[in-house]
């Protein structure tokens, strides 16, 4: 009667994943994905609230660099009227007398865009202006700023992701491969874990965006978890089955003896994760939430698909089986038992000097990779610093004081 109630669950498990997956794929699409770090600011930080003055009294705006090589000044002034009538312009910003703007026969315009830099505005007008510029000048446009920047960064995300999970899929499965008794083990593995993935990255409909940080590491790390708790469970299963002849009884058994482990290390996995929802940058609850949630995903999988495919494929199993790679640990017990106290002090100087070491690291903080290499070798490079001063109830008098004080600071050209 148990064996039948097994027969009947595998099926019903396998309909229900399908069934689930199939909803997650079509949901991905609709899942928002935030490339602005500064939306995950705290509230009270003071770059928060400056933004949020910022945005409540003059827009969020963002900058198009615009060059145009060999040309003349007439040519030049066409170019700027041209992008100043374009839809979402807000200035653009071109003075023919100044090196900052043209050198050499070379234009540089730089465009103030009515939208952020992640808008929809601003990605309408950088196709409105290479629409623009680009026939007539071909050849001789280049685009930078952080416009640009941005939507570079998002592409080189979205591209990077697809190359490391393709590195990723081959180098487990070359792993798989060796290790398996059989050549479809590692196809049923993928499935089970895919499927995971797949649960995952849909279900993340459920909030309202979740940060590209996210979105590039939350399928790689639930991958590495999920092949690990689905190669538990087949061990297991394989172990039992030397002494239980019947394949469902025999996975029953491997479940329930699984089960422990595998929540035990789904949980502890979870525990570490849970500390990056108290981070003060809300990123950190947007990483933990997504992964924690696709560790508990994982687990389920590894305990109810993942055995429901292996009894689907036993007989297959049976057919394509070929010989593992066994590693023999001897050589680490023997290193363990008679050189322990060597390994000992080993560590810990390898401890001490990678704790040294890691003091040398350094971070980078900006975007400087997809800056524009040949607008920065002939104009260099620029930012702007943006000074907020309170309402005046006494006229403009102070603000026009402080803007002569600050032009004063200009370098003549």
């Amino acid at each position: 009667m148990q064996t039948n109630h097994i027969k009947t669950m595998k099926f019903v498990i396998a309909a229900l994943f399908l069934i689930a997956a199939v909803l997650c794929v079509s949901m991905m699409g609709r899942v928002r994905v935030n490339y602005n770090i500064s939306d995950y600011l705290d509230e009270s930080t003071e770059t928060k609230i400056s933004l949020n003055i910022i945005g409540d009294e003059f827009g969020q705006t963002g900058n198009i660099q615009v060059m145009v090589e060999d040309v003349d000044i007439d040519t030049a002034l066409h170019i700027r009227d041209t992008l100043t009538g374009l839809d979402h312009v807000l200035s653009v910003s071109f003075n023919e007398n100044s090196s900052d703007s043209y050198r050499d026969g070379d234009a540089l315009f730089v465009v103030l865009v009515d939208g952020d830099d992640y808008s929809q505005a601003a990605n309408d007008l950088v196709a409105d202006i290479k629409a623009s510029l680009d026939d007539t000048f071909e050849g001789k446009t280049q685009y930078g700023g952080t416009v640009i920047e941005k939507k570079n960064l998002r592409s080189a995300i979205e591209n990077e992701i697809v190359f490391i999970l393709g590195i990723s899929v081959c180098l487990v499965t070359a792993i798989m491969l060796l290790t398996s008794k059989s050549w479809i083990e590692p196809l049923i593995l993928w499935i089970a874990s895919g499927a995971a993935v797949l649960l995952n990255l849909g279900s993340n409909v459920i909030f309202d965006e979740i940060s590209y940080i996210t979105n590039a590491v939350a399928a790689i790390l639930q991958l590495a978890l999920s092949i690990d708790y689905s190669i538990v469970l087949l061990h297991h299963y394989r172990s039992i089955k030397e002494t239980e002849p019947d394949r469902h009884k025999a996975m029953l058994h491997s479940v329930k003896e699984v089960v422990s482990p595998v929540s035990a290390s789904a949980l502890t996995t979870m525990a570490g994760l849970l500390a990056l929802l108290f981070m003060t940058l809300k990123i950190g609850f947007d990483i933990g939430i997504v992964l924690m949630k696709g560790i508990l995903i994982s687990a389920i999988t590894s305990l109810t698909l993942f055995p429901a495919l292996l009894l689907f494929c036993e007989r297959l199993m049976e057919k394509t089986k070929k010989r593992e790679l066994v590693l023999n640990g001897k050589f680490f017990c023997h290193l363990a038992f008679k050189r322990g106290k060597v390994v000992l002090l080993l560590a810990l100087a390898l401890v001490l000097v990678c704790g040294a070491v890691q003091t040398q690291n350094t971070y980078s903080f900006t975007d400087s990779k997809n800056v524009n290499a040949t607008i920065v070798d002939r104009f260099g490079r620029n930012n702007s610093v943006i000074v907020l001063y309170p309402n005046s109830e006494d006229g403009f008098d102070k603000e026009i004081a402080l803007a002569e004080r600050l032009n004063a600071y200009q370098t003549a050209d």
